[in-house]
């Protein structure tokens, strides 16, 4: 009998698997094309986070900001036995920009619902609690407020 529940576990966690899996490689290939159709760098730097959970990318363009690190951090969609626990601590996938710290920079920031702005010694840190359906309305709003001086 626990042999036949084990094995139903396993693959309950190996459907999971094959579902979340590809989902997380869409959303950040998604991610990526509107985060590089919005801020049009000259070049970039990925780095991948585990495969699945997200990425890296330094961004470096000519104006008003060089350079700048986005990270997109993904919930475990692969890993359902973990993935209750990152939910409580996450509560969803997140972008988080750092940016050098300026007075463009330090200026309030767009005043979006999802958004939460830190201000560190060396670098402003801007959170966005992704809403995939609004992200690339989210981007622009942020890119604007880049762009104003």
């Amino acid at each position: 009998m626990l042999f036949w529940v084990l094995l139903a576990l396993t693959l309950i966690l190996f459907v999971g698997f094959l579902w979340g899996q590809p989902k997380n490689l869409r959303l950040a290939r998604q991610a990526m094309v509107t985060l590089e159709e919005i801020f049009t760098p000259q070049d970039v730097e990925y780095t991948w986070l585990g495969g699945v959970l997200g990425f890296k990318a330094l961004y470096r363009r000519s104006a008003p900001i060089p350079e700048f690190l986005v990270t997109l951090l993904l919930l475990p969609r692969h890993t359902w036995l973990y993935m209750p626990f990152a939910y409580l601590r996450a509560k969803g996938d997140r972008l988080l920009f750092a940016f050098p710290r300026t007075s463009t920079t330090e200026r309030v920031p767009p005043a979006l619902p999802n958004l939460r702005q830190k201000i560190l010694p060396d670098r402003v840190v801007l959170e966005l609690r992704i809403r995939w359906p609004t992200l690339r309305s989210d981007l622009q709003e942020i890119a604007r407020w880049l762009a104003s001086s």
